[in-house]
């Protein structure tokens, strides 16, 4: 499994050279070695502050990016639950927005997902985030975050 999680690491190298966390990821897993652990989660983008959820809007998608950022907010003040939270309400908004999935639908998912990921590493909650990293992966499966976050659940699982 060590493998698994240096390849990983390796294609969020590839896709984003100059990474500073993808780095120290990669030295991380070449110091365990197969050894268990887990190392600290970044802050899933930043956001600007948001109204809250409000009555819901006619467009699922807005309400779900206007829930995304309140997350985005929530995560920067250190409240992950609250932003765990947040982002599941956007991510079953999105779900349900009967936008056909399209291209912003998609890249919303995408985003709440790897929100979702960190959130879920910085809850201790490693199995959890792996399942939201391979979810984001699956709509884009070269992405240097989920595979970022992937590499960083197996870690903490064990799994390396």
């Amino acid at each position: 499994r060590v493998g698994e999680a240096a390849a990983a690491a390796e294609r969020a190298a590839a896709a984003n050279p100059a990474s500073a966390d993808v780095a120290r990821l990669q030295a991380s897993i070449a110091e365990r070695g197969g050894g268990a652990g887990s190392s600290a989660s970044d802050a899933s983008g930043a956001g600007a502050a948001s109204a809250g959820a409000e009555a819901a809007p006619a467009d699922p998608l807005a309400g779900a990016a206007s829930l995304k950022e309140e997350g985005n907010s929530l995560f920067s003040a250190g409240r992950t639950k609250e932003a765990c939270a947040a982002y599941s309400r956007a991510l079953g908004m999105a779900a349900g927005g009967g936008g056909g999935g399209g291209d912003a639908s998609r890249a919303l998912t995408l985003a709440l997902r790897n929100n979702l990921a960190g959130c879920e590493l910085k809850a201790d909650r490693p199995a959890d985030a792996l399942s939201h990293a391979d979810e984001a992966l699956l709509l884009s499966p070269g992405a240097a975050k989920p595979l970022y976050r992937r590499a960083q659940a197996l870690l903490a699982l064990g799994r390396v």
